[in-house]
């Protein structure tokens, strides 16, 4: 009963508190007072923050599901800190419908050196493009991952073939990435080595898809891409952007026609 409990009382508290401190930086920037609190968004992200706790361990050292489509693009999908496949579920479904192969990236080590994991999806995406060199990828990042799936793109700068879809991504970092573990947790610290190695230009294969009231990122305008913004209507936290249909049927067109 105890282990109940704090399995939802926790992530509840979790949800409130982290959106209130990002709100506050938020409003207090601007000299307003917090009068906005959608409890509704709120309920929706603490009971997937439920699910992503209970699930975590099993799905960590679980296989992950890898789908071989027939249509010649391969999405690849990056989780955020902490994440696991589940976080994907909306996507995967939608991408298995239209017949497009996916595969989302396990991060080894866990809450390891971002640069790493950079290098070893670059590895990956020049063998996808060597055997096959009219294939597409798409990279689809989730907060952390919509950092590693940004620096990618702009290592493969050069390549039409590669696209980049960030959500909820800290482009400048999150001051709550102080309370975080590991080397990744450090590298998402507003002007730490790693943010401010990031280049600077816009890439026009790029969309950034955020919420203006997310939970996570801290202060909001770190949310903002050079180019290619793409803002929810509805108010939806950190993690329930990704279950949004909104936000499905903007990346599927993204993944089918690009910025055209």
């Amino acid at each position: 009963m105890i282990l109940l409990l704090c399995l939802l009382v926790i992530p509840l508290i979790y949800c409130v508190v982290t959106f209130l401190i990002c709100s506050f930086e938020e409003y207090s920037s601007k000299h307003k007072v917090i009068i906005d609190f959608p409890i509704s968004s709120i309920i929706k992200e603490w009971f997937l923050q439920c699910v992503i706790f209970i699930m975590m361990p099993y799905e960590y050292f679980s296989r992950w599901e890898v789908y071989n489509g027939n249509k010649n693009t391969l999405v690849l999908m990056l989780p955020g800190y902490t994440e696991t496949q589940f976080v994907f579920y909306e996507f995967r479904k939608c991408l298995k419908e239209s017949d497009v192969s996916f595969k989302t990236i396990k991060y080894r080590p866990f809450l390891g050196d971002l640069d790493l994991e950079i290098e070893k999806l670059m590895v990956e995406i020049h063998s996808v493009i060597s055997n096959n060199p009219e294939k597409e990828i798409v990279l689809i990042g989730h907060s952390m991952g919509g950092l590693i799936a940004r620096c990618v793109l702009e290592r493969l700068r050069d390549s039409n073939k590669v696209k980049s879809i960030m959500i909820s991504t800290p482009h400048l970092g999150t001051k709550l990435a102080s309370f975080a573990l590991g080397s990744c947790g450090k590298q998402m610290r507003p002007k730490s080595c790693f943010i401010n190695s990031m280049a600077k230009a816009f890439n026009k294969n790029s969309l950034n898809i955020y919420s203006n009231a997310d939970s996570l990122v801290c202060p909001r305008s770190s949310l903002l891409y050079l180019g290619n913004n793409v803002q929810t209507k509805k108010k939806l936290l950190h993690n329930s952007i990704l279950f949004d249909r909104e936000v499905v049927q903007e990346i599927n067109k993204f993944i089918d026609h690009g910025n055209n």
